[in-house]
């Protein structure tokens, strides 16, 4: 009798903990990278039983492995693109990698994954956790030749992705359709080049009126003015030979 009365016990214990297992929450999964990207970059976080864990895309398994952390109530993702200096002294120009940390509650901080790249896109990432509930915050940090440490708060807009990258691709080819239209229908070389300066110009005033740092972008503009001429060029001289211009 005594037997059967704890072989009863044993058996309810094991009957409790199977339901407590089947009790437990069910995975979250949360994108924090492009959905549509075709060579399936874009990562992913996983929730589940008060642990966080990074997933890579498919195509970066080989690259980034699965790390998985810590995630208590009130913790937070933190995106860091850690910066140094390209050209000059403070420009803070060169990105020499970008980092994704958990911050917990006390302030505990734990790397989750960190890389060059790690296909994290902040405003994906700021849409995905707000409507899951978990603050996020991105940082650009800047290691100066002193010793220097700064971060600094990165603004991020929220949602209208598809909208935002449909912008900034007419925008990166501007040169290119730009100089289609100028070929096609100014006739006048002079006016054609007023037309890419003027361009340029455009751009090079919003980019300097919207960025992180005036002296970067600036740099950067100048940089990058040779690529924008050559294929401003390019596609004007294409249209001209195509129509007989």
């Amino acid at each position: 009798m005594r037997h059967l009365q704890e072989t009863s016990i044993v058996g309810l214990r094991a009957a409790v903990g199977v339901l407590m297992e089947s009790k437990s929450t069910s995975p979250v999964r949360i994108a924090l990278g492009w959905v549509h990207d075709p060579w399936r970059r874009g990562p992913a976080i996983e929730l589940r039983d008060g642990k966080i864990t990074f997933l890579p895309g498919k195509s970066m398994r080989d690259v980034f492995p699965a790390a998985e952390a810590a995630f208590p109530a009130g913790s937070r993702l933190e995106y860091r693109i850690e910066t140094g200096d390209r050209y000059i002294d403070g420009d803070r120009g060169q990105v020499l990698g970008r980092s994704l940390w958990v911050i917990e509650p006390d302030g505990t901080k734990e790397l989750l994954v960190r890389g060059f790249t790690i296909y994290v896109q902040p405003d994906v990432a700021a849409s995905n956790l707000k409507r899951a509930g978990i603050p996020f915050r991105v940082l650009k940090t800047y290691d100066g030749p002193n010793g220097q440490h700064i971060e600094t708060d990165v603004a991020v807009t929220v949602a209208r992705s598809r909208l935002q990258f449909r912008v900034a691709l007419i925008l990166g080819t501007s040169s290119l359709w730009l100089g289609a239209l100028a070929g096609f229908f100014i006739r006048d070389i002079g006016a054609v080049v007023v037309v890419g300066v003027a361009a340029f110009v455009a751009l090079a005033v919003a980019a300097i009126c919207t960025g992180f740092s005036k002296r970067t972008t600036l740099i950067n503009l100048v940089a990058a003015l040779p690529t924008y001429a050559a294929g401003y060029a390019l596609a004007v001289v294409c249209v001209r030979h195509v129509v007989g211009r």
